[in-house]
């Protein structure tokens, strides 16, 4: 009896200014017969660390958080946490 879980990226969104919102899916198997599934969402946002991304969402990074979108980013975010 093998039990295996994998973790698979299944969607990727990308937001006007930058954000990535990502759907990460944990599958559980026995003999590889399905036993359950997770759903995990996360976030990859404009000057975020990306040496932890998995390659794909930092591909997507690579060319959407550009300079001027981390910087509209981190303003809009510190904008919001002066109201």
């Amino acid at each position: 009896m093998a039990l295996t879980e994998r973790n698979e990226i299944v969607s990727r969104n990308v937001y006007e200014d930058g954000r990535i919102q990502i759907r990460t899916d944990t599958i559980v198997e026995r003999d590889g017969k399905f036993l359950s599934r997770t759903i995990h969402r996360s976030w990859a946002n404009p000057g975020d660390d990306k040496t932890k991304m998995a390659p794909e969402i930092k591909r997507i990074a690579d060319v959407e958080h550009t300079q001027a979108k981390t910087d509209a980013y981190k303003a809009n975010m510190k904008a919001l946490l002066e109201i």
